[in-house]
This record gives C-alpha cells, sequence and structure tokens, in this order.
C-alpha cells in the first residue's frame, strides 16, 4: 500500500481567493523576465498565494511583500504570458 496526502482545497476557498486577487490587484506591469503585481496595501501576499496556485511552469519563483509581489520567469516571452495569465482573473 501507498499512502498519500490528497491535497484538497475546496472550490468555495478557491472562490473567495480569486475575488480577493481581483480586488486587491491594482497594476500587473513586466520587466523583462518579472513581472510587478502591484496591490492594496497589506493585499501582497494574498495576491502571491494566487499566483502560486496557478502552477504556471513559466514561473521560477516569487517574492510577496505588503503591496509588491515580484514574479520571476525563465524568459522575457514567458513574463508576457504570465501577465496576460493574471489578467485574465482580474
Amino acid at each position: 500500500f501507498k499512502y498519500a496526502c490528497e491535497k484538497k482545497v475546496s472550490d468555495f476557498n478557491d472562490l473567495k481567493l480569486l475575488n480577493l486577487f481581483k480586488n486587491c490587484v491594482v497594476k500587473i506591469d513586466v520587466a523583462q523576465n518579472i513581472v510587478v503585481l502591484k496591490t492594496l496595501g497589506g493585499n501582497g501576499n494574498s495576491a502571491g498565494v494566487m499566483v502560486d496556485k496557478l502552477n504556471l511552469e513559466e514561473i521560477v519563483g516569487s517574492v510577496a511583500g505588503d503591496d509588491t509581489v515580484i514574479i520571476v520567469t525563465k524568459t522575457n516571452d514567458d513574463a508576457l504570458f504570465v501577465k496576460n495569465e493574471l489578467e485574465k482573473l482580474l
């Protein structure tokens, strides 16, 4: 037998997180291979959780602060792709 923890997140919680993302993101910019999310004060971490939940292979990593999320991608084109995916959520 093989035991594993099933990763379950309720649709209700995902919907709440998506609504929070829509309401807190103020601006999305790209600087070469970096995507910068500006949020309302105190919401950078919440927006960062949504970024992580996307599980996009183009994202190398992200760092969330008080009102900013920095997303590092592999290439400049990947950054544009990630920006477009994030804008679809808004």
